[in-house]
């Protein structure tokens, strides 16, 4: 079975999916994973949460620095986060920093 890619590039939006939990061992995996493409050019950054079901202040961190690994400070959008993970955002008050769909 091939392993599902969790970071993809079209044209110049990066796709991101997050699955399960994003704590303090994924967020590090997801960090060393975006660094890869570090080297891209990026506008848009799309996560893919319709499968998450946690996130702690590492996963957090590791949108926040998704969006700073790039220059030109792409939009970030996070699709498909269900409420528990929509709060999490707007009790740190990033929320306003992201678009959610």
């Amino acid at each position: 079975m091939k392993k599902k890619e969790i970071i993809t590039i079209d044209d110049t939006t990066m796709n991101v999916w997050l699955d399960g939990s994003l704590d303090t061992t994924k967020a590090t995996n997801l960090i060393v994973e975006l660094d890869k493409f570090a080297e891209e050019e990026v506008e848009k950054i799309v996560f893919d949460a319709t499968t998450l079901t946690f996130i702690a202040s590492t996963g957090i961190r590791a949108v926040l620095y998704a969006g700073k690994l790039f220059d030109n400070n792409p939009a970030i959008e996070m699709i498909g986060a269900n409420a528990d993970v929509r709060k999490v955002f707007d009790m740190t008050g990033i929320s306003s920093c992201i678009t959610f769909k």
